[in-house]
This record gives structure tokens, C-alpha cells and sequence, in this order.
């Protein structure tokens, strides 16, 4: 989905590759790479690029779940930290560990 839509979800399959390869090492392998649908972008290509893209991954014992956002909408470090209270609000937690900081000080 090249076009210029908001986000892209995507939907892969590696059938030769367990859960154990991607978490197995301390270096990232370059298989991984493939998981994440803005691998080889620049952010100056927004015109023709989405501003979310999501990626699943079926792995044969399990699921990869790659996101990655373009870097003229937000930085990493809030990409992570949304992430990170989505995963929490999913698991059910009564109360983020993180809470929004809306300070433009540190931008």
C-alpha cells in the first residue's frame, strides 16, 4: 500500500522462522528488518508514505508485531510511550505507570 493513507496494516507470513530466532540473540537479526513496513524510508517522503504502518508478522509458534510511525508526526521516545500505555490498557491494568506528559519543553 503505497498511496497516501493514514495508516497501513499489514499482514506477513515467515514460515521458516520461530520465535526463538528473533529473540534468541543479542543482535537483532536481519530477518527481523522485514517485519516493520517503513524499513528503508526517510520521513521526507510523507507525500507518498502513511503516517502509521503496522505490520503482523505469523511466525510458526507465534505472531511479531511491528509498528513504526513517521518521524514528522511524533519522535521516537512518544511512539514508545504510547505503545507501551496502549499494551498496559490492553492487558487491563487500573492504572498507567506512564501518564501523558503534554510539556512541549523537552521537543
Amino acid at each position: 500500500m503505497e498511496n497516501d493513507i493514514l495508516y497501513n496494516l499489514k499482514k506477513a507470513s515467515r514460515s521458516n522462522i520461530h520465535v526463538r530466532d528473533v529473540l534468541g540473540s543479542i543482535d537483532v537479526p536481519d530477518e527481523v528488518k522485514g517485519f516493520f513496513a517503513f524499513d528503508q524510508k526517510v520521513s521526507y517522503k510523507r507525500r507518498f508514505n502513511s503516517i502509521l504502518a503496522i505490520q503482523v508478522t505469523e511466525l510458526v509458534d507465534g505472531v511479531f508485531i511491528g509498528c513504526a510511525v513517521n518521524h514528522t508526526v511524533t519522535y521516537g521516545t512518544s511512539f514508545w510511550n504510547f505503545f507501551n500505555t496502549f499494551a498496559e490498557v490492553s492487558r487491563g491494568v487500573n492504572r498507567i505507570s506512564r501518564t501523558p506528559d503534554y510539556c512541549r519543553d523537552s521537543v
